[in-house]
């Protein structure tokens, strides 16, 4: 497989059939490192906007500010019912304002332009190079490289300035991936997980960080990664340049380590914690069985949860993210609150401000100007929504 550059775009001719139209234009991408540890997502995307009727609900406080221009939201599909999206598990954003969108469903790459145009799908599934069994993550994670994470094939893909693959590194037992200009970072060997239980064991993870090259500079030998029940703290990690970032959100505080694994001083958060709800707690649940494929198998977990209690409180955070200057942000809110929260620290855990969102957006992306994610909308689809802001510089 070969990237299309952006002189050329695909046509489609119903579901999957493809003809061949000429542009203009010249495609950008850019490439870096990654961090593995990303779920799976499973949903569909709206033709609605999920976030057009709440853009004032916008809400910003400290040095961050909300941004006027309104959000985009992708569309799932074109005005004469051509599918443009299936089931978006991950997006990046291009420097050039072009969203790509890593499409589980399709097992292929999805490129819109900056006002939200579809322009190109990318991919096919197979084993060769740049072809896709499940395809979770898209990163920019540097100046010149877009990479992915297949979790079928356990591996990550390095494409070039041009698009064109250019080394795959193998991932055994990657279970997901971050990055950054410091390097590559995936969780493997997860241990722990089996049947929902209110007492089960705590899970663990060992952390593998390797170089843009794929070759080994550091690792983690066991990390918490929290408790399969509805609810439970998870664990989430994320790249800087130069340090890793790790936590389920069970305590106000984040680790940090350094790059070759070793383990740094913890950032303390300034946080209190919130008391869980019935609301939170059953939002939680819908949450999981989003991920189960069919109705007997959703009837299976529910009966397996029966019976465990609800925790008496929230996580401190459920995401950690960073963006290329380095800040840390932290999404403070639940499935069940309403909106997504998050918190801006510098690497030093001083506060830089907040962001809240009109909706409840699993967050993939944080930029220098922007944040990217996933929402749920009413009909149970998936959109790909983005929203601006901008951060006020020190006087």
């Amino acid at each position: 497989m070969t990237w299309i550059p952006r002189g050329i775009v695909i046509s489609k001719i119903g579901a999957r059939d493809m003809r061949w139209r000429r542009c203009k234009g010249n495609a950008r991408l850019c490439h870096g490192l990654i961090v593995l540890l990303v779920g799976v997502t499973i949903g569909c995307v709206a033709e609605r906007n999920p976030a057009s009727d709440a853009v004032n609900d916008v809400r910003a406080t400290g040095r961050v500010e909300a941004s006027d221009a309104p959000p985009l939201s992708l569309p799932g599909t074109a005005p004469d019912g051509t599918p443009l999206l299936s089931i978006p598990a991950h997006a990046t954003r291009l420097p050039d304002g072009d969203i790509v969108v890593a499409d589980r469903g399709a097992k292929a790459l999805v490129l819109f332009d900056s006002t939200g145009r579809w322009l190109r799908e990318v991919g096919r599934e197979g084993g060769g190079p740049g072809e896709f069994r499940m395809v979770l993550r898209v990163s920019r994670c540097g100046g010149d490289s877009l990479l992915t994470f297949d979790r079928s094939q356990q591996r990550i893909t390095r494409f070039d300035i041009t698009g064109i693959p250019v080394r795959t590194i193998a991932v055994p037992k990657a279970f997901g991936m971050e990055c950054s200009r410091g390097g590559i970072a995936t969780g493997t060997d997860l241990v722990g997980l089996g049947f929902p239980s209110a007492d089960g064991p705590m899970m663990t993870a060992r952390i593998r960080i390797p170089d843009a090259a794929g070759d080994s500079i550091g690792h983690i030998a066991s990390v918490e990664m929290g408790e399969n029940r509805p609810m439970a703290a998870i664990a989430t990690i994320a790249m800087g340049s130069d340090r890793l970032y790790v936590g389920t959100g069970s305590r106000a505080e984040v680790n940090v380590y350094d790059l070759s694994g070793r383990p740094m001083a913890p950032m303390r958060l300034d946080r209190e914690p919130r008391a869980s709800t019935p609301g939170h707690y059953d939002a939680a649940i819908q949450k999981m069985l989003r991920q189960v494929p069919d109705q007997a198998s959703k009837d299976f977990y529910l009966k397996t949860i029966e019976g465990i209690p609800r925790p008496e409180w929230l996580p401190f955070y459920t995401r950690i993210l960073t963006d290329p200057s380095d800040n840390i942000w932290l999404v403070t809110s639940v499935p069940g609150d309403g909106h997504t929260a998050l918190a801006a620290l510098r690497p030093d855990g001083t506060e830089i401000g907040t962001l809240t969102l009109p909706v409840e957006m699993e967050v993939w992306e944080v930029g220098d100007d922007h944040v990217l994610g996933g929402v749920d909308t009413e009909s149970g689809e998936r959109a790909v929504v983005l929203y601006r802001f901008r951060i006020r510089p020190e006087r």
